[in-house]
């Protein structure tokens, strides 16, 4: 051996070396097992803190207990395990209901510590015991969707301000709430003396500086930007800083339209859908700036209603429009190239695909026009060929053909009929 050279390594310190290989595997193996198997723990752990920290009045769990436990508990939560907990903002705010987030300086995300956990906003309906005391609640427009609003409010035992541009069309609203509660007590969900007890619970006007005693605004009018943002800016002087403003807007961003306020924190979308006292479906949509509590009190609202809220994010469309608008456009252009008639396209949907209503009847009933509107937000939001209006529904509604409430659409309509489609 030449002087200098280094000896190789033995088969010994070979197969030492290997034996430490596998053991750190094998340590690697169950540490990920073990990590999987703590950030279930984690998650089910959260859940329960979830509960008991906004459960004040059921649990005699104090504040500075909880931060305590929070903070032995869950010292790091993995990013799997931080999406999935149902807020981590709340949780934190319950450790200190004063403000402060200092009992909680223990919770950290990924092992970052933080003063100020990871804000994960909830998406389901509300707690059990956040009930909604009884509102008074502004509707702007007394068309279809603005009339069938302030019905389900009014059932609900809220107090009701229905504003609108002119008496003819405020009276025209208001005869439909009074002719559905009606019909709610033949269907025997009120009683007589609830309704006549909802009915006094419902004012109309044409002045905006009467909804400045609403605890809740909603605005229900034409599915255009410049009418809905001209809305909330004459309100926004009239209405206390914590009037939350709420939009029924079914395509439009929510964050756009609470820029043109100056309340974004106190600013969300409510879509209902149409016919309002019949579906369950209300999507609760914040906006950017939307705080917690404004989302959480939304949704509290479209409960006491009667309704199944559903938190969606702020896209274009949200997501009932975002997939049922092309479907029924692209029926229309079935249509038009003469795939079918109107009535062969509506039963393929409703016999093979199990759909209560055909696509053309229900653009009928929903309105072309905002068919149209919703089109044309979806094809300028995302610049997409897809979402191209077809023309023959352009043209329908440049004639005047808006469905059950012109009576005439795809199908003609009675006159009773169209009436109880008109906005």
């Amino acid at each position: 051996m030449y002087r200098g050279a280094t000896r190789g390594p033995s088969w010994a310190s070979m197969r030492n070396a290997d034996l430490r290989s596998r053991n750190v595997y094998e340590n690697k193996q169950n540490n990920d097992k073990m990590s999987d198997e703590m950030s279930d723990i984690y998650v089910e752990l959260t859940r329960i803190l979830w509960r008991i920290a906004d459960s004040e009045t059921q649990f005699a769990v104090s504040g500075a207990f909880r931060a305590r436990f929070v903070g032995k508990i869950t010292p790091t939560i993995p990013r799997r395990v931080a999406h999935t907990l149902p807020s981590m903002y709340a949780l934190n705010q319950s450790c200190n209901p004063g403000g402060g987030l200092s009992g909680c300086e223990g919770v950290s995300v990924d092992g970052a510590q933080t003063g100020k956990a990871m804000y994960a906003p909830p998406v389901s309906a509300p707690r059990e015991e956040a009930i909604m005391e009884t509102k008074t609640v502004g509707v702007v427009g007394a068309g279809q969707m603005g009339h069938g609003i302030a019905h389900v409010m009014l059932r609900a035992g809220h107090h009701v301000i229905l504003l609108d541009t002119s008496q003819a069309l405020i009276d025209a609203g208001a005869k439909r709430i009074i002719k559905g509660l009606a019909r709610d007590v033949e269907k025997e969900r009120l009683t007589e003396e609830q309704r006549q007890q909802a009915v006094t619970r419902l004012k109309t006007t044409t002045v905006a500086a009467d909804l400045a005693v609403a605890e809740v605004i909603i605005e229900a009018v034409t599915e255009k930007f410049e009418v809905k943002a001209g809305v909330f800016r004459s309100l926004e002087p009239q209405c206390p800083p914590e009037t939350i403003f709420a939009s029924n807007t079914s395509s439009i961003s929510i964050t756009r339209l609470a820029a043109a306020t100056g309340r974004p924190a106190k600013f969300i979308g409510l879509h209902f859908f149409n016919p309002v006292p019949v579906m369950k479906l209300v999507e609760v949509v914040p906006g950017l700036q939307t705080a917690p509590e404004t989302v959480e009190k939304a949704i509290a609202l479209a409960t006491s209603a009667g309704k199944t809220p559903v938190r969606v994010n702020d896209f274009p469309g949200f997501v009932s429009n975002r997939v049922l608008m092309p479907m029924i456009n692209e029926a229309v252009f079935c249509l038009m190239e003469g795939v079918a008639d109107a009535a062969g396209i509506d039963n393929v949907m409703k016999l093979g695909m199990n759909h209560p209503m055909g696509p053309l009847e229900l653009a009928d009933l929903i309105g072309l026009d905002v068919c149209l509107d919703i089109m044309m937000v979806l094809y300028e939001s995302f610049h997409d060929s897809k979402y191209r209006p077809c023309p023959l529904l352009e043209k329908m509604v440049a004639a005047g053909w808006l469905g059950c409430k012109t009576q005439r659409g795809f199908y003609t309509y009675p006159r009773e009929q169209a009436e109880s489609g008109r906005r």
